[in-house]
C-alpha cells in the first residue's frame, strides 16, 4: 500500500514539473508599466498591459536604408509586442535622414501623438499597420507627414476616416489610396488651412478609393483640388481587374523603379492594360513579370522618365509579348534580359581577295566576311607570314620590301581561317634628270637638238622635218 502511495506521489511530482515546464517563464518576468529598456535600434516603454510596449525613442545612432519595426521584442526572458508608436520619428531629422523606407508591423494600432513622421526628409515609402485606428485622436492621423518630400503616396488603413493636414506643408504625397470603404474627411470644415490634408499649392493629386465605397469628403485643400477616383481591385502598389484566372494592371501609385509583381490578389499578371501608366514621369525603371502576354495600347505613353525595362526570359520571348500603339517610350528604353540567347558558332570566314600585288611603300586593304552573318563574336586577327616582305594591321597591308608574304585571318570563334598571297615588287630606282638631255644619255648636246627637232616636226604636222638627218 505505501509502496503504491510512493509511485502515486511520484508520479504527481513528475506531472507537475512537467506543466511547470510548459509554462512561459516571461510570465513572471514582465516588467512594471512605464519600464524602458532598449533591444535593437529602437528603445521601448511599457504598458499598461504588461505584455505590450510602445516604440518610444531611436536607440542607434542613425536609421540607415530599408526599416523594419519589428512586431515582438524581448526585455531579458519577457517578450512583448509593439501595439504603440510614441514620437520616436518625430523631428529626428539627423537620426532618419538615411531612412528611405519603414515597414511598421501591423500589431501597431495607434499612433500615441501627432505629427507622427514630421521632418523625415528622406523617407520615401512607408507602411502603415492595417489595424490602425488612429493617432492621438481616434480614427484621425493629423500633420503625419509633415516636411515629408520624398514620400510620393500613402495607403490610408481602414480604420482611418479624418486625415486632417495630413500632408500638409511641403509633404511629397500626391496619391493616397483609402483601403477603408467608409467616407474619409480629409480637413475640418471650420478648420485653418493647417487643418486641411494639403496646406499648399500642389498639382497631379489624386485619391483613390474602393469601388462601392463612399466617397471622399472635402478632398479640396488649400489652393489644392484632388482627383478622386474609385478602384475595383488594388494591391502591392497596383490598380487591376480580374479577366477569369488573370490580373491586369490598370495602374498603379508607384515611381522610380517599379517591380511588377507576377501575381495581384492571387491572379497571375498576363497583361498590362491600356493607358495603365501613361503619363507617369516618375518611373525610370521597370521590371515585367514573364507571365505578362500583351501590353495594351498607351500603356507607357508619355512616360519619358523610363530609361530601364527588365524582364526575366530571352529577347526571343520578349518579342513574343503583344505591344499596342503609342509605347515609345517602352520601346525606347534599355530592355535588360535575365536569359541571354545562345551563342551562334562562326562556321568560317573568306577574303575577298586570295592573291594582290603590290609595289614597295604602298598600301592595299583586305575585307573577312565572317558566316554566318548572325555568328555572336565575329571578332578576327591579323597576321603575317613575312613582317619584312609585308605588314597587316586591322586588314590593312603594307609593302615593305620585294618578296612574298602569307597573310592570315583568323577569327577569335573557332579559329577558321583564310589566306591572301602578297607580292612585293621592287620600287624603280629614279633616273637623274639633267636639263636639256632630252635623249637620256646624261649629256646635253647636238643630239638632243634632233630629238627636239623630230618632236617640233611631229607637232606641226610634218612626218620629217626637212635638212633633219632621221
Amino acid at each position: 500500500m505505501r509502496k503504491n502511495l510512493g509511485k502515486k506521489i511520484f508520479g504527481l511530482l513528475v506531472t507537475l514539473s512537467m506543466i511547470a515546464a510548459l509554462v512561459p517563464a516571461s510570465v513572471s518576468a514582465y516588467a512594471e508599466a512605464g519600464t524602458t529598456f532598449t533591444d535593437g535600434d529602437f528603445t521601448y516603454t511599457v504598458l499598461s498591459e504588461t505584455s505590450t510596449v510602445k516604440l518610444t525613442a531611436i536607440a542607434a545612432e542613425s536609421l540607415e536604408g530599408a526599416v523594419q519595426v519589428p512586431e515582438t521584442v524581448t526585455d531579458g526572458e519577457a517578450q512583448y509586442t509593439v501595439t504603440q508608436l510614441g514620437d520616436a520619428f518625430k523631428n529626428k531629422e539627423a537620426k532618419t535622414k538615411g531612412m528611405t523606407s519603414l515597414v511598421l508591423p501591423d500589431t501597431i494600432t495607434k499612433f500615441a501623438g501627432t505629427a507622427t513622421f514630421y521632418a523625415c526628409k528622406g523617407l520615401k515609402s512607408i507602411h502603415l499597420p492595417a489595424n490602425l485606428t488612429g493617432d492621438a485622436t481616434a480614427k484621425q492621423l493629423t500633420k503625419t507627414f509633415y516636411f515629408c518630400p520624398n514620400i510620393k503616396y500613402v495607403e490610408i488603413p481602414a480604420g482611418i476616416t479624418k486625415l486632417w493636414g495630413t500632408f500638409a506643408s511641403n509633404a511629397g504625397v500626391r496619391k493616397v489610396v483609402l483601403l477603408g470603404t467608409s467616407q474619409v474627411d480629409f480637413y475640418q470644415a471650420s478648420g485653418t488651412a493647417e487643418a486641411r490634408a494639403w496646406s499648399d499649392n500642389t498639382t497631379g493629386t489624386y485619391v483613390y478609393y474602393p469601388e462601392g465605397g463612399a466617397i471622399p469628403n472635402r478632398t479640396t485643400g488649400y489652393g489644392t483640388t484632388a482627383t478622386v477616383k474609385s478602384y475595383t481591385n488594388y494591391a502591392d502598389g497596383f490598380f487591376y481587374e480580374l479577366s477569369g484566372d488573370d490580373a491586369i494592371v490598370t495602374g498603379t501609385v508607384l515611381a522610380d523603379d517599379v517591380y511588377i509583381p507576377d501575381t495581384l490578389g492571387e491572379k497571375v499578371v498576363t497583361a498590362i492594360g491600356e493607358g495603365a501608366f501613361t503619363g507617369n514621369i516618375g518611373i525610370t525603371s521597370i521590371d515585367i513579370p514573364v507571365s505578362v502576354t500583351s501590353i495594351g495600347e498607351g500603356a507607357f505613353a508619355d512616360c519619358t522618365g523610363l530609361a530601364d525595362v527588365y524582364y526575366a526570359l530571352s529577347a526571343e520571348d520578349w518579342k513574343a509579348i503583344e505591344v499596342g500603339e503609342s509605347n515609345d517610350a517602352l520601346l525606347a528604353a534599355e530592355i535588360h534580359y535575365g536569359i541571354e540567347p545562345d551563342p551562334v558558332a562562326v562556321e568560317s570566314v573568306a577574303l575577298d581577295k586570295t592573291e594582290i600585288s603590290i609595289t614597295e611603300g604602298e598600301t592595299a586593304t583586305l575585307t573577312a566576311t565572317v558566316s554566318p552573318e548572325d555568328a555572336t563574336d565575329k571578332s578576327v586577327l591579323w597576321a603575317s607570314s613575312n613582317e619584312a616582305v609585308a605588314t597587316v594591321a586591322d586588314g590593312v597591308v603594307t609593302a615593305v620590301a620585294e618578296g612574298t608574304a602569307k597573310i592570315t585571318v583568323t577569327t577569335v570563334d573557332g579559329e577558321k581561317t583564310a589566306e591572301c598571297v602578297v607580292t612585293v615588287t621592287k620600287k624603280a630606282a629614279p633616273i637623274d634628270f639633267v636639263i636639256g638631255d632630252l635623249n637620256n644619255d646624261g649629256k646635253v648636246n647636238s643630239k638632243d637638238l634632233t630629238v627636239l627637232a623630230r618632236h617640233l616636226a611631229k607637232w606641226i604636222g610634218y612626218e620629217t622635218l626637212p635638212y633633219v638627218k632621221q
